[in-house]
């Protein structure tokens, strides 16, 4: 009598949960090792961050520019944005020898791609002026927008100039006053000049030589060139009650 061999199955489930396993303790490493290297990376950024900021300030080394261009290199290429920004200073001022506004440009780029305001509103400069780039004044826009966001009052009093001027966008004075408005309202003194000479002459806004006045002696405060002498052409352009009015200001 011939015996036959039995053939047993795993059961089709089981299979299916076993390679669900298999993949997800897989996946698990992977990321256990993924996210070791990104903590490596990141401990190495900050540990060459701070060698090159005391290479540049000389604090508990001797000052080397040479050694924190190096070790702000290795930051940045790990993808510290702030040693982005400090290479991208270190080439443009030209602390090192010749400035170099090309690799200035490249590292100011990738600061300001990751957030960094300042960085943000130096490419719009560099594309509004233009430096290293085809002028672009719709790009420059774009970035002083983006710094504007957060706050940075040089890039507000900009986007002012472009929209006054129609340079990426069409002429329009009202958007260029609600733009220096911001900026003289964060305290920026050319935001403030600005402000008061469309108030007091009815660019943008409604004429209010008060309002003209107040500004202009913010602005003068703050030593704008020739804001103390504009402060007083408008109180001579005021009549007799606005003159009282505007001398009572603080």
């Amino acid at each position: 009598m011939t015996m036959r061999r039995k053939t047993y199955r795993t059961p089709l489930k089981s299979t299916i949960f076993c390679a669900i396993l298999l993949m997800s303790i897989s996946t698990l490493c992977t990321n256990v090792r993924t996210a070791t290297a990104a903590a490596d990376d990141q401990q190495r950024s900050a540990d060459a961050f701070y060698k090159a900021r005391a290479y540049e300030t000389g604090e508990n080394v001797p000052q080397n520019i040479e050694e924190a261009i190096k070790w702000y290199t290795v930051s940045a290429s790990l993808g510290n944005p702030e040693a982005q920004f400090n290479l991208g200073s270190i080439y443009y001022t030209g602390e090192h020898g010749p400035p170099n506004t090309a690799e200035a440009f490249k590292w100011f780029l990738k600061a300001a791609e990751q957030g960094v305001a300042r960085a943000q509103h130096i490419v719009g400069v560099f594309y509004s002026k233009p430096i290293e780039v085809e002028q672009d004044y719709a790009q420059a826009l774009a970035w002083y927008q983006k710094a504007a966001a957060q706050g940075d009052v040089q890039s507000q009093f900009n986007i002012g100039i472009l929209h006054e001027n129609g340079r990426g966008v069409e002429p329009d004075l009202a958007t260029a006053f609600s733009w220096y408005l911001k900026s003289a309202e964060n305290g920026y003194g050319p935001g403030q000049f600005n402000v008061a000479l469309m108030c007091a002459e009815g660019d943008g806004t409604e004429t209010d030589l008060l309002e003209a006045y107040r500004w202009m002696q913010k602005a003068s405060a703050q030593g704008v060139p020739d804001a103390a002498r504009n402060a007083q052409v408008i109180l001579e352009m005021m009549d007799p009650a606005q003159y009282q009015e505007a001398i009572k200001q603080p």
